[in-house]
C-alpha cells in the first residue's frame, strides 16, 4: 500500500525529487479522471494536470498536510486550475467564431458527443447514463466523480467543494435520482 504521509514527509524534509516523483505516481491517474471528466478534452486535462502539479511542487514544502489534508488540496487546486482554465476558454468566445466556442466548452451536446471518449477512457457505456450525466449540475458531477469514481469520504468532499457533509448527501441522493429516472427511459 502505497503511503503519501511517508512520501509527503520525506520530500518537506529532503527535497528529494524521487519523493514527488512517488506522489505525482500516486495522484497524476486520479488528477487527470478528475479533469478528464470535466474537459472532456484529453490533451486540455494532461495539459491542466501538468499545471496542477506544478502548483503542488511550488506550494507543497510550505503547506502542513497530511493524507486527508492532501486529498482534499490537491483536488481542490485541480478544481481550481480547471476553473481558470474554463475562464480562459470562456473569455476566447468574443474572440472566436460561435460554433468554435461552442466545441471549445464542455456543455450538454459536447458530452454526448464525445461519449465514444467517455467509452473508452472512463469505460462509460450506456447512452442513458450518459444523458443523465450531462444533465446534473456541475456540482452534481463532481460530487458523485469524487465519491464513485474517486472514492472519496464525505469529509474530504466537504473540504473540497466547501459543502457540509448532509448537504453532500443530499446532492447525490438528488443526482443518483435523477439519473435512475433517465437510465428507466
Amino acid at each position: 500500500m502505497e503511503n503519501i504521509d511517508t512520501y509527503l514527509k520525506e520530500f518537506k524534509r529532503s527535497g528529494d525529487n524521487a519523493w514527488f516523483e512517488k506522489i505525482f505516481n500516486l495522484y497524476m491517474p486520479k488528477i487527470f479522471r478528475f479533469l478528464y471528466f470535466r474537459t472532456l478534452d484529453r490533451q486540455a486535462a494532461e495539459d491542466l494536470v501538468s499545471e496542477v502539479f506544478i502548483k503542488v511542487y511550488v506550494n507543497l514544502p510550505h503547506v502542513k498536510l497530511n493524507k486527508a489534508t492532501f486529498n482534499a488540496w490537491i483536488y481542490k487546486i485541480a478544481g481550481n486550475t480547471f476553473i481558470d482554465y474554463y475562464r480562459k476558454v470562456k473569455k476566447m468566445k468574443d474572440d472566436i467564431p460561435i460554433d468554435e466556442y461552442n466545441a471549445a466548452i464542455p456543455d450538454t451536446e459536447l458530452f454526448i458527443r464525445n461519449s465514444t471518449s467517455l467509452k473508452k477512457e472512463m469505460v462509460f457505456g450506456n447512452p442513458n447514463l450518459l444523458r443523465g450525466l450531462s444533465n446534473l449540475t456541475p456540482l452534481q458531477k463532481d460530487v458523485l466523480f469524487l465519491k464513485f469514481v474517486e472514492d472519496l469520504d464525505y469529509g474530504t468532499i466537504a473540504e473540497i467543494t466547501g459543502k457540509r457533509k448532509s448537504t453532500l448527501r443530499g446532492i447525490i441522493f438528488r443526482a443518483l435520482s435523477g439519473l435512475k429516472d433517465e437510465i428507466k427511459t
